[in-house]
């Protein structure tokens, strides 16, 4: 570039509050919308206040309103282009021009706000300002948490859940408790493959993101978690079918998206959960090593939070991966490594009830007692399979699946005992709760045995 073009830096600059306009050596400055205002507020107040650099990060710059962006880069190269569209050199880069930080080009001393810099953080402070309550909220402010505390003591019980996230939105106060039950409404629909019904709550709480002030980054991060779900669960659950590439490639550009807003905070639990599913497709693609390192790095985050329901379900996930390179091991005819596998297997199920026993966990979910009835049965613990596999049972409560399941290693236990009526017994228990498209998910030869045989045990 010639010297002749480049941009002229300006020796003062005038923000004013109540035209919303931004004036450099007595020239308005071009803005595209109220967002550059609030940007150029920001990098002049830090000017101000900030002698010893005055520079602004990316991640400073999205809590502004208007600045919501998939990543801090994005707002990068929006600021990068600006600059270089910008006859005045306003804007000036103290890194790479599409990564900062940033700060206004003209010193401290020349820098002028009207009506004074205090207007300028009222404006910047907006988006926050009403974290407190007014006394005549308060009523209002118990029933969203009332709310809120019914839909987490429901659980698994999807349909009240459900009904009490909704009286919570409706009963929100601020902007960031809506998204909050929104996003927690998501989830359950996520599990049950509305995904129209996600995309509506997802595009109302992003109508009132720029309102969420300081908790924006954990609802951007959620977002991002919850696209990323729909298409893990889109495909293996109607599809019964391993996730193609392309399906496998924007589940992984989402959570990096989401791990970029988080910045691998360990504070975060959002952190947590989009490293646990990114083990989740580690392990779809057979990667069972990487999956379990990253397993590894996520009971990190749930010992630094002390998170007991996360610890848990760690230990969980560590012994299903372990029981899958059993699997892999015995079907490769390698009896004594798949029995390693197993044991380490087993331990870690132990280990995952007892977290549960100290944290004093409720509503406790079935499947550690069920992997572990698997594991002691390959091991040839017969009558310590039954028990866990009775235990499973008694915690199966509305799964009708996972009492599939349960009941399938009950009577594995019976069938190879010689007790065909025992397992009989408990198939035909097993089908008196079920779906027959449930039930078909026993082995197939256990299937049509029950079907040809039912009249025979009846009568017996």
């Amino acid at each position: 570039m010639c010297l002749n073009h480049m941009p002229d830096t300006p020796t003062e600059l005038i923000l004013d509050v109540v035209t919303h306009t931004v004036s450099a050596n007595s020239q308005n400055v071009p803005l595209k919308d109220r967002r550059w205002f609030y940007l150029y507020c920001l990098l002049a107040l830090a000017r101000k206040t900030r002698p010893n650099s005055g520079f602004v990060s990316l991640l400073e710059i999205r809590r502004l309103p208007g600045w919501e962006a998939p990543t801090p880069e994005s707002i990068g190269k929006k600021i990068s282009e600006h600059r270089s569209s910008s006859r005045l050199e306003l804007i000036e880069s103290g890194g790479p021009p599409t990564r900062g930080p940033y700060r206004i080009s003209v010193p401290a001393q020349h820098c002028h706000f009207q009506p004074d810099a205090n207007s300028i953080r009222e404006v910047l402070l907006r988006p926050e300002r009403r974290l407190c309550i007014r006394p005549n909220e308060a009523p209002q402010l118990f029933v969203f948490a009332e709310q809120m505390a019914d839909a987490q003591a429901a659980n698994r019980d999807y349909r009240t859940r459900s009904m009490h996230l909704k009286k919570a939105i409706t009963a929100a106060v601020f902007p960031h408790q809506r998204a909050l039950a929104r996003i927690q409404l998501a989830a359950i629909l996520v599990g049950q493959l509305r995904t129209e019904d996600v995309h509506q709550l997802h595009v109302a709480v992003k109508r009132e993101l720029p309102q969420c002030g300081g908790f924006r980054t954990w609802i951007e991060a959620r977002l991002q978690e919850q696209k990323a779900l729909i298409i893990y669960n889109q495909s293996t659950r109607t599809h019964k079918q391993k996730l193609t590439e392309t399906e496998i490639g924007k589940i992984r550009r989402h959570i990096q998206i989401g791990l970029s807003i988080t910045g691998y905070d360990p504070h975060s639990v959002v952190t947590a959960d989009l490293l646990s599913l990114l083990s989740q497709i580690e392990e779809e693609q057979g990667q069972l090593t990487a999956a379990l390192r990253l397993v590894h790095r996520v009971l990190d985050y749930a010992i630094f939070s002390n998170n007991g329901e996360a610890i848990q379900d760690c230990y969980f996930r560590m012994a299903a991966l372990h029981t899958a390179a059993g699997d892999r091991q015995r079907e490769a005819g390698r009896q004594d490594r798949a029995k390693r596998r197993y044991t380490r297997a087993v331990s870690l199920i132990k280990q995952c009830l007892a977290v549960q026993d100290k944290a004093g966990l409720s509503n406790v979910a079935p499947e550690p007692e069920l992997l572990l009835a698997h594991l002691q049965w390959h091991l040839g613990e017969k009558q310590q399979s039954l028990l866990a596999a009775e235990a499973a049972l008694s915690r199966c409560g509305k799964h009708n699946q996972i009492r599939v399941y349960a009941s399938r290693a009950k009577a594995r236990v019976y069938w190879d005992a010689g007790r065909s009526y025992d397992a009989f017994q408990v198939l035909e228990q097993c089908r008196e709760n079920v779906t027959e498209d449930e039930f078909r998910l026993l082995r197939p030869d256990w299937y049509d045995f029950f079907v040809k045989h039912r009249r025979l045990y009846r009568g017996v």
